[in-house]
């Protein structure tokens, strides 16, 4: 199986806050905080600690 991955900032935002990752068949997906302080930070977090879960 192939796959791919990709985020976009969009059109409102500067920064894209969004994470992804992927481990064997794991994907996660963590969607920013909506120009919250430190939303790129949250959702990399959780990608992180979704993916050492495995």
């Amino acid at each position: 199986m192939r796959v791919g991955m990709a985020t976009h900032v969009g059109k409102v935002r500067e920064v894209n806050e969004d994470s992804i990752g992927r481990q064997g068949s794991l994907l996660v997906l963590a969607d920013g905080m909506g120009g919250h302080n430190a939303g790129e930070v949250a959702s990399a977090l959780v990608v992180e600690r979704v993916l050492a879960l495995e």
